[in-house]
């Protein structure tokens, strides 16, 4: 899953991104079943007792006060026109295949991205190290910022050749230095 940037970045600064999925087993769900989509909904877990433990739910579930906290049977009371969902068994546990499919679909194409590597974490989170695409975009900055610099005539105006005002470039780059955090994950 791990692309290889295009160009290593020569500082030890690295830009990270943390991606967590919101709402990624019910937008799963959504996908198979797309009667649910619009309408509260939550993914249960297989356990059964009291309508099952909430794992993930829906916008419109927490905007109806339901928490992920809660069991199916509460979440009903709360919101009566909740959908449950319950999580797929197989030999007697919850198999999670469907939604690790699912995930490995997203970062797979996080992780297909020309300077990206991606680091997938759980099923719905994964890290992105962007360095050398950030460093490409800042590279391409500098270089517009190089052809937008007035030449030596024109140091007294504040505008350019053609009186239009220069423009000035801000690019926020996000930098993780602290290499231990950076270390549990980056091989």
């Amino acid at each position: 899953m791990s692309h290889t940037p295009t160009k290593p970045h020569p500082s030890s600064q690295r830009c990270i991104i943390h991606v967590d999925l919101d709402c990624f087993y019910v937008q799963v769900e959504r996908k198979l079943n797309p009667s649910l989509r619009n309408t509260p909904c939550a993914v249960v877990q297989y356990n059964a007792w009291q309508g099952g433990s909430i794992i993930a739910l829906s916008y419109e579930a927490k905007a109806m006060g339901v928490k992920r906290s809660m069991r199916g049977n509460e979440a009903k009371k709360i919101c009566p026109s909740i959908q449950l969902v319950t999580v797929r068994v197989k030999n007697e546990k919850a198999d999670l295949s469907l939604y690790r499919e699912a995930g490995s679909e997203v970062f797979e194409c996080c992780g297909s991205v020309d300077g990206v590597i991606c680091e997938r974490t759980s099923i719905d989170e994964a890290y992105l190290d962007v360095t050398a695409l950030a460093h490409d975009l800042v590279t391409k900055h500098e270089q517009q910022q190089q052809k937008l610099e007035p030449n030596s005539n024109l140091e007294n105006n504040a505008n350019g050749e053609c009186g239009a005002p220069l423009v000035n470039y801000n690019t926020n780059v996000v930098l993780l230095e602290d290499r231990t955090k950076r270390d549990q994950w980056i091989q």
